[in-house]
């Protein structure tokens, strides 16, 4: 960044005292600006880190939970701190899972719905028990269809991208491809699972001992309002749990050339206009573009940016790269 100094002096000539003063108050004068310039970034950097932290936060989850995740239930039963409470042992016997679903009579539980691969909705106010009398030791999927009673699956559930080693009875949730599929596996072939989880068991020594209710609206695919997720894949999708900048990492970049993202955080660019001149920031296959019709203007702005992403700034402005807070 530049600006003009009002005095040259030249070899052998003698410097004016009223000139040198002039040039430092200009010197004086644009470190100030400079100042003011990094003061007000930094108050941008606040503003938009508060309002991601905030309100942009709350925003997602209101959307989010007004939306509905496939392969998982949507909505039930939930203990005191809020957290899903569907499955539980029959207090009678206790070999036989029980399910806290409303019937219509008892107001202190509700209606469970769930949604299949299909994106076919179910609301039951009624879940026949599941005897797991004679059952063997080990963990169990407990499941529910759209229609049918739900039923118990040893096995283990998977979510990932990559296939694994996966033995009878056991659900490979393939989390690299859209439309979402999960796989089961028979102990020989793997086809395709569409039924809902909904939660897990397990027998030892012959009796049920504990039962564990999976997390309403949430299967390890789509955005929900409690998972975490890798920013560095998906900025959209890291954008709840995005951190304040790393003021401390803030390294300025060079221009007309291409730089990728080495980390998730924040682009920083102070336009410097004058007359008819103009800037241009470039992220991935978007740009943005700056002019000005005034003698002189200065501005600053700030885009968050994930890794690996590529951009580019152009014309009169300082491109700074700031990571956020790992």
């Amino acid at each position: 960044m530049s600006f003009n100094i009002p005095n040259i002096f030249l070899a052998g000539t003698k410097a004016i005292a009223s000139d040198v003063n002039e040039n430092f108050n200009a010197i004086k004068d644009e470190i100030n600006l400079q100042k003011d310039s990094f003061l007000n970034l930094k108050n941008n950097f606040e503003t938009v880190s508060d309002y991601v932290n905030g309100n942009l936060r709350e925003e997602l989850i209101s959307l989010i939970k007004a939306c509905h995740a496939l392969f998982c239930a949507n909505s039930g039963h939930t203990n005191e701190n809020g957290e899903a409470d569907l499955l539980a042992i029959d207090t009678v016997n206790n070999n036989r899972i029980v399910f806290k679903v409303s019937d219509g009579i008892n107001e202190a539980l509700e209606p469970v719905s769930f949604s299949n691969a299909q994106g076919e909705r179910a609301t039951r106010t009624q879940l026949t028990a599941i005897d797991m009398n004679g059952a063997e030791n080990g963990e169990y999927i407990i499941c529910a269809k759209i229609i049918g009673s739900p039923y118990a699956l040893k096995g283990k559930i998977y979510r990932c991208k990559k296939e694994p080693q996966m033995t009878s009875g056991d659900i490979w949730f393939d989390t690299s491809k859209i439309p979402f599929k999960a796989w089961r596996h028979n102990g020989i072939n793997k086809y395709e699972f569409e039924d809902v989880p909904l939660g897990k068991a397990t027998i030892k020594e012959g009796q049920l001992t504990s039962v564990t209710t999976y997390p309403y609206n949430q299967n390890g695919y789509d955005i929900s309002a409690e998972s975490a997720f890798e920013g560095g894949e998906n900025l959209i999708k890291s954008i709840l749990h995005f951190t304040k900048p790393n003021y401390n990492s803030l390294a300025e970049k060079a221009l007309d050339i291409n730089h990728t993202a080495d980390l998730d955080g924040f682009l920083v660019i102070q336009t410097n206009l004058g007359g008819q001149e103009s800037a241009g920031l470039k992220i991935g296959n978007i740009t943005f573009s700056y002019a000005t019709t005034n003698s002189y203007d200065k501005q600053g702005f700030v885009y968050p940016i994930g890794k690996g992403t590529v951009y580019k700034g152009t014309g009169k402005m300082t491109l700074y790269f700031m990571p956020h807070i790992s």
